[in-house]
């Protein structure tokens, strides 16, 4: 009695649940059916509470685990969101940086084919106008 005091005492329901299905068995080997009886209720009581706490306790951790793997799932997902929109990034900004390329390629080949084509046009010019600048040559010109 003094173990059930004890654990009664420092709230060790595991102990208590143990104590009182001894002192069931004790009392049912006694014939003392009545104390028998109550300790046999009051260790499926104990039983039931420790059950359901241990249950809630799982259910707590099972809730926790999914609630875990959903963040590390939501968290997998943003990152291949991320790293989708960052290759789309570098791709446009390759096209980009191609078309500007061809850009400068083509103004350079304008400027190279036609530079020989004024040349030409210079060359077909009266020799003293080619030396006059050219903002003079549009009032010279003979008519």
């Amino acid at each position: 009695m003094k173990s059930k005091e004890l654990a009664d005492k420092l709230k060790l329901m595991l102990y208590k649940r143990d104590i009182n299905q001894l002192l069931a068995d004790i009392y049912k080997s006694k014939g003392d059916y009545k104390n028998a009886l109550i300790s046999h209720q009051e260790y499926k009581l104990l039983s039931d509470s420790i059950f359901n706490k241990e249950s809630i306790e799982k259910i707590t951790q099972i809730e926790y685990e999914y609630k875990y793997k959903q963040a590390i799932d939501s968290a997998n997902i943003r990152e291949l969101k991320l790293t989708k929109t960052v290759l789309s990034t570098a791709k446009d900004l390759e096209k980009t940086q191609r078309n500007y390329l061809w850009a400068i390629i083509g103004v350079l080949l304008i400027s190279i084919i036609s530079r020989p084509l004024f040349s030409i046009k210079n060359s077909t010019m009266p020799k003293p106008l080619r030396k006059m600048p050219s903002w003079s040559k549009s009032y010279c010109v003979p008519k």
